[in-house]
């Protein structure tokens, strides 16, 4: 289609507005618009209602990449530190992420990079270190980093424009004619931040907890350098194991256990010695692993302590695992026990020998982080309502006086809040991907 001149569109237009009005009043009417058109009124607001639209719709859609990109990235670096992506170029799956949100399925990623504490944990990330933040009015730079995420692991990824024709500008439609061919358009940019790490905060719905030494032996993850062995994850319908395209059931608890089996974990066993005794100890005398909590939900404070609830058992919470049972819960897991009134101050430096003396009263739990647990059993009591048995023997999985957990720990992505830096303890499987700029 040809271009048309100002004057020959001032002329189209006269000619159409003097065919429709037919009282005195076309010819000035007619004469109005083209003197608007002709000083360039018209197509002034035309250039800013179109062009700046299409610039907004354009870094909408680059924002939408970079978040969708940067929290990929980041997920990937949470599942395995030496899997952090590296590769943005055109067909890297990020870009092609990136471009998923796009309208024509084209954004160009013009750079990732890590944040100090990533580039730590692994050396290979170090030629990715992130440029200094702009300020909060620079819509093409990350945000600064909030103070809470300054020691946090984290991902930035910055978009730009890419045209389905390969283009990094974006044409202009009408700015163009009024800048007298002087304006060829916009490269239009965004960029996104996500950190992960270990929640330091979430809702507990379970008031049991374990020792960090507990969680080792069930997992294998000892020394802490090691990687643990975790069971798949359940998938699809209730119970997520045993059918149609979901995992198998792990093998049944042996002595000792195997890492990805079935694991018990003792909350009282008086036949038994105790297998934690060192400073990430184990389940203070008469406490049982039981928190003090409200309508089941542990009391734990600000600074991640829980006071031990000696109580006579388990039905002195007046808790019911019953909707739990075959389902993933979150296990609170600690790193000190002491002994004192009131609570304690903030935790010794990990690892510090945090365990006081026993017994049940005054006694406090610090909550180093929290483990993912699918829950394949119980016994809690001596009353039926209190058990279940476990799917990979068919029985409860301990006996007489004894109360326990049956399940395997898993790892991967939950709800939770990173809250500020990951606590300094070791990692204990499951973790917290976010949006942090």
């Amino acid at each position: 289609m040809p271009r048309l001149s100002i004057l020959g569109l001032a002329r189209a237009v006269r000619g159409h507005v003097h065919g429709r009005l037919r009282g005195r009043d076309a010819g000035a009417v007619a004469t109005l618009v083209a003197i608007m058109l002709g000083t360039g009124v018209i197509l002034g607001c035309a250039a800013l209602t179109i062009d700046t639209g299409s610039l907004l719709w354009e870094r909408r859609q680059l924002q939408n990449g970079a978040d969708a990109a940067s929290l990929s990235a980041a997920k990937s670096c949470a599942d395995l530190i030496t899997s952090c992506p590296t590769l943005v170029a055109a067909g890297s799956p990020l870009a092609n992420l990136a471009g998923a949100n796009a309208s024509d399925n084209a954004t160009s990623i013009e750079n990732i990079c890590y944040s100090p504490a990533a580039i730590a944990a692994n050396s290979t990330l170090a030629a990715y270190t992130c440029p200094a933040s702009g300020s909060p009015s620079q819509l093409v730079n990350c945000p600064p980093v909030a103070a809470s995420l300054t020691a946090a692991n984290y991902v930035e990824v910055r978009t730009k424009t890419l045209t389905s024709g390969g283009s990094s500008i974006l044409p202009p439609y009408l700015a163009q004619t009024l800048a007298g061919g002087g304006y060829s358009g916009e490269t239009v940019k965004a960029c996104a931040r996500a950190a992960w790490g270990p929640p330091t905060s979430m809702a507990i719905t379970v008031p049991i907890t374990l020792s960090d030494c507990e969680w080792e032996n069930a997992t294998l993850g000892t020394p802490h350098a090691a990687t643990p062995t975790y069971a798949p994850d359940p998938v699809g319908a209730w119970p997520g194991y045993g059918g149609a395209a979901q995992p198998a059931w792990p093998a049944a608890a042996t002595t000792p256990p195997v890492a990805g089996n079935e694991v018990v974990i003792m909350l009282q066993d008086p036949s038994s010695p105790q297998l934690c005794t060192n400073w990430a100890g184990h389940d203070v005398a008469g406490g049982f692993g039981y928190l003090n909590s409200t309508s089941c939900s542990p009391n734990v404070s600000a600074t991640n302590w829980n006071k031990v609830d000696p109580g006579s058992g388990w039905a002195s919470l007046g808790c019911d695992l019953g909707p739990y049972w075959k389902r993933v819960i979150y296990l609170p897991v600690f790193d000190c026990v002491v002994h004192q009134n009131p609570m304690p101050g903030p935790v010794p430096p990990w690892p510090a020998n945090c365990y006081d003396s026993p017994g049940g009263g005054n006694h406090w739990y610090h909550i180093e982080g929290f483990a993912k647990f699918y829950l394949s059993g119980y016994k809690l009591s001596g009353a039926p309502a209190e058990t279940r048995a476990t799917p990979t023997t068919g029985s409860a999985p301990c006996t007489g006086p004894q109360r326990c957990l049956s399940g395997w720990f898993l790892d991967g992505p939950l709800l939770g809040s990173l809250g500020g830096p990951p606590p300094p303890g070791p990692p204990l499987g499951p973790y917290v991907v976010q949006v942090a700029g």
